[in-house]
């Protein structure tokens, strides 16, 4: 397995592992478990993000 292969392997896992840690704790819907939403603005000229703290479960990620 290259070097990269291995980096997204160990990427997905932790991420996969993170979302089952979540689920268990009864994670946020709104934020997927982040405690951060992000909220796109655009216009004619441009556009960028704005990230804020979520709403619904207070930062925090889980409903709990």
């Amino acid at each position: 397995m290259g070097l990269m292969e291995t980096y997204l392997h160990l990427k997905t896992t932790g991420l996969e592992k993170h979302f089952l840690k979540m689920e268990s704790i009864d994670f946020c819907e709104e934020c997927k478990g982040t405690g951060f939403v992000t909220n796109t603005h655009s216009n004619d000229t441009f556009s960028f993000d704005n990230t804020s703290k979520c709403s619904v479960c207070n930062g925090m990620g889980s409903l709990n």
